[in-house]
């Protein structure tokens, strides 16, 4: 039986779509009274208060907990309220279920991305284990730590018990690098109001990320991710679907810590002490099947230990090991498990699949998928990857008319085998009709390799120790663990001028600016791909304070390892003066990163179309944007070139005029000093953006461009119903389409389908 069929199974199993509508309605009318009876929130529940922008959640008063403080270093003042959303609890009546009224809920404060946060570490050197507090401004910097670390259990049984049977903390799952959305919010956030835990544990290899994880952690610093690998063969049977390994999982989880396991779309609607007294509980899914989306239990449990010895007879059925064993094992040992039955199953609604959701029109049907969506036939679950293993094709990455070096080599240690580079494919043999640019011809495109999670990757690293700097190999899967070095590390301008120069003026290293914590998108990917095609660097650099994330962002890490991030902060004065546009920090970052370092400085949206070999024999290079402009979307420059000093001067005269630095004063300083600069025409930046339909509604002849300027924010905002991704750019007809193609399938043609004739 295949995922998808799976998928439907496990939904529609006992609700044909005819009867559905009807049990709807029934269901409906129990859950009101049952709520009626059972629900209540309390009134004194705090959500949010404003102060310094900091966000530590208050949480509605149901246990004892209050201030938890101990030798561990454990504090979590329950009370301490630093963002407050409260409703009016005069406002409230928790008996009326009808919905007819209407309360004022305060508006949640705006995320600031520099707002710091609380970020904690274990700390297990002292005997007795505790947690140290830092300060952190970095979404996904969130202290990890190997699943089989003695310290974790060690602090687990000293630190987070408080003579109940079921330790206070929560457990999710997380193997996937994906975004954390609103449902993954609502679930982590229901875990913490109502269950108030001294720990949350992320078990996976990825940290989530987006707007709702930075919005998490700034309420709830008590996280960390647990690494470890999936388990894919149990007692010699090699686990089916990937429903079923996380179902073993969750099993393993709690038998080696206890604590709360929770799917990652399960919603916590009160608090859950009245059932840690108990070893075990679990809840009826339906009257022969016990639901696992929630699980508590006491490390070690006898039940779980006989759940898991059943997998010695494991079956691919989808559901038999995972509910109706442990409804079995329930009616044989009822004095090791506490089973809440319906009660449970109303106090946790689970989150549904849209389309049930409108139809059943309240959360009554359970979508029981383990979400990780995997389609086609590459994938093969295999115990040497860890998670599953790709049964791909590793494909060359050739640099077209890219002059000089094939292989960079030096003292070094570095090496890079052009040749080798995979994930973006280019046939040996690509057709291109370099003087036909009417695009009536189609040409075979590869098709790209599919990106899964568990792919291993390079990762480099710095190393200044030796006399001549090093580059150091090391393998990783996660697409944000990338060196990082601070901009006034002295290792990083050592190791350019070693390594990264072939005796031209200009280091054949590449800089980027980034400082958003924004998703890595198709332009950006365009961009750096253009840089690695055309440039062949020894580095790219980005500069800023983030990370990019996306599955763009993976799919570059895995065909490029060689990244910085070169941690600075933005510039926000000059010569005394403050700089007042966003635009105008990044004009003089790239002026500052070009003296410091040298190189070649790229916009994000800017795309190179051929090799700049020609022109790194020249001290400083630019272009034209209008004639009175030079364009700054991409320059080359020598090290502390006198052009850049020069410019970097004329900033003690900044203006707010938006373009007059930036743009005007370089083409004053080229008509003063025309030795001091190379200035290439309007080959960087044509068209420009007065012509920016000529880029993204016709074709434009780019045939003597070295760059070309994508125009990317205004793209978006001119078109934001229009698609520019990896499979519509086979066949648009449009400037956009051919360069796009140009760099990632080596020819500005159109694509034709493997199954029509050329």
């Amino acid at each position: 039986m295949n995922s998808r069929k799976l998928r439907v199974f496990r939904i529609r199993q006992f609700f044909p779509v005819w009867f559905s509508f009807l049990f709807a309605i029934s269901s409906t009318i129990l859950i009101l009274l049952l709520l009626d009876k059972k629900f209540s929130i309390n009134s004194d529940s705090e959500f949010w208060k404003l102060e310094k922008n900091i966000s530590i959640l208050n949480y509605a008063e149901h246990n004892d907990q209050d201030q938890v403080q101990d030798s561990c270093n454990l504090h979590i003042d329950w009370h301490e309220t630093e963002l407050e959303t409260r409703i009016n609890t005069k406002d409230r009546d928790n008996n009326d279920w009808t919905f007819t009224r209407k309360v004022t809920c305060p508006k949640l404060p705006l995320i600031n991305i520099s707002v710091p946060r609380k970020k904690i570490t274990l700390n297990c050197k002292r005997g007795r284990p505790f947690i140290g507090i830092s300060e952190t401004i970095q979404p996904d910097d969130i202290f990890q730590i190997s699943h089989d670390d003695p310290c974790l259990t060690n602090f687990i049984t000293n630190c987070c018990s408080d003579g109940k049977p079921v330790p206070n903390i929560v457990h999710f799952i997380w193997f996937m690098y994906k975004e954390f959305n609103f449902f993954h919010y609502l679930s982590f956030m229901s875990a913490v109001r109502f269950v108030r835990p001294f720990l949350i544990l992320l078990h996976g290899n990825y940290i989530p990320y987006g707007r709702y994880w930075r919005r998490f952690t700034l309420s709830f610093p008590y996280v960390i991710l647990v690494q470890r690998s999936a388990t894919v063969n149990i007692f010699g049977n090699k686990l089916m679907f990937l429903e079923h390994i996380s179902d073993v999982m969750r099993i393993e989880i709690l038998k080696d810590y206890g604590g709360i396991y929770l799917d990652y779309d399960e919603v916590v609607l009160r608090p859950l002490e009245p059932l840690r007294v108990y070893d075990y509980v679990q809840g009826l899914e339906f009257p022969s099947q016990l639901g696992s989306q929630l699980i508590m239990a006491r490390k070690n449990a006898t039940f779980l230990q006989l759940w898991y010895e059943s997998y010695k007879y494991y079956s691919e059925d989808p559901l038999y090991n995972a509910q109706e064993v442990p409804a079995t094992l329930a009616k044989k040992h009822p004095e090791l498990i506490h089973i809440e039955g319906i009660a449970l199953k109303f106090r946790l609604i689970r989150i549904l699949n849209p389309f049930y959701m409108g139809l059943l029109l309240l959360c009554i049907v359970s979508s029981t998928v383990f979400i990780i969506h995997l389609t086609g036939s590459e994938i093969d679950v295999n115990t040497g990857s860890g998670l599953w293993k790709i049964g791909r094709k590793t494909i060359t990455l050739e640099h077209t008319k890219s002059i000089g070096r094939d292989t960079s080599q030096d003292q070094c240690g570095n090496k890079i085998n052009w040749k080798k580079m995979t994930v973006i494919p280019v046939t040996n043999k690509t057709i291109t009709y370099e003087n036909d640019w009417t695009f009536t011809r189609t040409v075979k495109c590869q098709e790209l390799p599919g990106l899964y999670i568990r792919i291993p990757r390079k990762k480099v690293s710095l190393n200044c120790k030796t006399e001549i700097p090093l580059f150091e190999i090391s393998e990783t899967i996660q697409p944000d663990d990338i060196f990082e070095i601070a901009h006034d590390d002295p290792c990083l301008t050592k190791f350019i001028e070693s390594c990264c120069n072939d005796g031209k003026p200009v280091p054949y290293v590449v800089h980027f600016i980034w400082f958003m914590y924004r998703e890595f998108n198709f332009f950006h990917f365009l961009s750096f791909m253009s840089a690695v095609r055309f440039v062949r660097p020894c580095l790219i650099l980005i500069h800023g304070n983030y990370v990019p994330y996306g599955s763009y962002w993976q799919r570059f890490t895995l065909t490029f390892p060689y990244v910085i991030l070169v941690r600075r902060s933005p510039k926000l004065y000059i010569f005394g003066k403050r700089i007042e546009f966003v635009e105008h920090i990044s004009d003089i970052m790239r002026i500052e990163i070009l003296k410091d370092y040298g190189g070649i400085y790229l916009d994000y949206d800017e795309v190179v179309l051929r090799s700049l070999e020609p022109l790194r024999v020249y001290n400083y290079v630019q272009g034209y944007e209008l004639p009175d402009q030079l364009g700054s979307q991409l320059i080359m420059a020598k090290r502390n070139a006198t052009f850049l000093q020069l410019w970097y001067d004329s900033y003690k005269n900044y203006s707010q005029e938006w373009l007059y630095n930036a743009l005007e004063v370089p083409a004053l300083l080229a008509n003063q000093h025309p030795e001091l600069i190379h200035i290439d025409g309007y080959n960087f930046t044509r068209p420009s953006w007065q012509n920016m339909t000529w880029i993204f509604n016709r074709n434009y002849n780019w045939s003597t461009n070295y760059a070309m300027h994508s125009y990317a924010r205004m793209f978006v905002k001119e078109y934001p119903n229009r698609k520019v991704d990896l499979i519509s750019i086979r066949y648009l007809n449009t400037t956009i389409g051919s360069i796009s193609r140009h760099v990632i399938y080596g020819s500005k043609e159109l694509c034709y389908n493997e199954t029509k004739s050329n």
